[in-house]
């Protein structure tokens, strides 16, 4: 009986982890198409999510060609490419210029820019993968 009732908080535990990788990779891909939706952090969410989902799910999202590089530098290196680093910060630039362009008050951008700064201080510290 014991065992019954473990099987199935397990198997609830695993369907719940797969269901939020699925929504992690979900807002990764809608990040590939919106400019203000970081794609990265998504995919090593869902990386992360499926590793304790589902197996299968996990390996097929690492060795895949598009979406595997980056995880896998972060995973084996703690290292984000220069072209991702670039790319966030066009983007980053690019969210406090929209937010700009739409007339929001001086406290909201500063708000922002002082958010988006320190992130670009992590991203900017990273180590480029090796061979990069």
């Amino acid at each position: 009986m014991l065992d019954r009732i473990a099987a199935a908080v397990e198997g609830s535990r695993r369907l719940l982890w797969r269901i939020a990788g699925g929504l992690a990779l979900a807002l990764a891909l809608a990040g590939i198409v919106l400019p203000l939706v970081p794609t990265t952090p998504f995919l090593l969410l869902a990386a992360w999510c499926l590793a304790r989902g589902s197996r299968r799910w996990h390996d097929w999202l690492i060795s895949h060609p598009r979406f595997g590089p980056p995880i896998r530098q972060w995973s084996e290196h703690r290292a984000i490419s220069r072209t991702g680093k670039m790319l966030a910060g066009v983007g980053m630039l690019g969210a406090v210029a929209v937010t700009a362009a739409f007339g929001a008050t001086a406290d909201i951008l500063l708000i922002q820019a002082g958010v988006m700064g320190l992130v670009a201080l992590f991203i900017f510290t990273r180590p480029s993968p090796p061979g990069a």
